[in-house]
């Protein structure tokens, strides 16, 4: 029932456009009937559509604006159903470059986190990583380092569950200077410090890396004051001691001693398990 008045309102405002009138008027008659047709379609597909259909009025009427923002809007409509993300990112994408053309940097800025955090939560990593770090970009260009850093912590984790450890590595020891420099971050630098070095680790294949990272691992220490005590620097330490031995057993009995302290999640989990690989194939080298 309500869904066929919301199918009225729609076919009222297609009417409108292509009737004669004054052409402001016909263009801002159209919205209002768009409008209402969306408010009963409420938050469906269909309520995104007509979102969609705005744009060209919004246009015509020379609001770009409120273009952006229907576009914004149909595209969180979008993200909300069902396998509907790629055209949710197609539709937030062209709010994006609406907002940019405007000079709306936040709000461009906030919506390619948006499409990020979408495209994470569905493990496309690889596109993930580009829109959170255009958002990072333009957050550091709006001085807003702290939600900046958010993004780029996000693209570390997803580089480096990709294997691209370079640049995970690169961000985390951005993310380590950023945090020693901030009073209220500075007890989050040995987390960042913890995956810097396994990340390290992870992409060692042999024992002269293994002395390059033992030389990296010292300026790590010296970067934060708290970091050399802790629990993650104890596991890092052994892991160290087993890779320099190829000893698989010392490896694991590092590792269930901190596993008793503190649980490792799925992502560290993941990558020191490629570490515990590269320590099983130099056991296997010195056998």
């Amino acid at each position: 029932m309500t869904t066929t008045k919301g199918d009225e309102f729609l076919e009222q405002a297609e009417k409108k456009l292509k009737g004669w009138g004054l052409l402001s008027n016909k263009y801002e008659d159209a919205l209002e009937l768009y409008s209402k047709a969306i408010n009963i379609y409420k938050m469906n597909k269909a309520s995104a559509d007509v979102l969609q259909r705005t744009v060209a009025c919004h246009n015509k009427c020379d609001s770009k604006y409120d273009a952006a923002t229907a576009l914004n809007e149909a595209g969180q409509m979008l993200k909300k159903m069902p396998d509907n993300i790629e055209a949710s990112v197609r539709v937030m994408s062209e709010s994006v470059e609406i907002f940019l053309e405007l000079g709306k940097l936040n709000q461009a800025a906030k919506i390619e986190k948006e499409i990020g955090e979408a495209l994470e939560e569905v493990e496309n990593y690889a596109d993930a990583i580009v829109h959170l770090q255009r958002a990072a970009d333009l957050y550091e260009s709006e001085n807003q380092k702290t939600t900046a850093n958010i993004c780029l912590l996000k693209v570390a984790h997803m580089n480096a569950s990709l294997e691209n450890y370079e640049p995970a590595i690169e961000l985390f020891e951005k993310s380590i200077e950023y945090a020693v420099d901030d009073r209220m971050l500075k007890f989050q630098a040995k987390e960042y410090i913890f995956k810097a070095a396994a990340c390290r680790l992870a992409q060692i294949t042999d024992k002269d890396q293994l002395e390059d990272f033992k030389t990296k691992y010292e300026e790590y220490k010296d970067m934060d004051v708290h970091f050399p005590d802790s629990f993650e620097a104890k596991l890092i330490d052994g892991v160290v001691e087993a890779w320099d031995k190829g000893d698989l057993r010392l490896f694991q009995q590092h590792m269930r001693d901190y596993d008793r302290i503190k649980k490792l999640d799925p992502w560290k989990m993941n990558l020191f398990l490629k570490i515990k690989s590269g320590v099983e194939n130099v056991g296997n080298d010195l056998t």
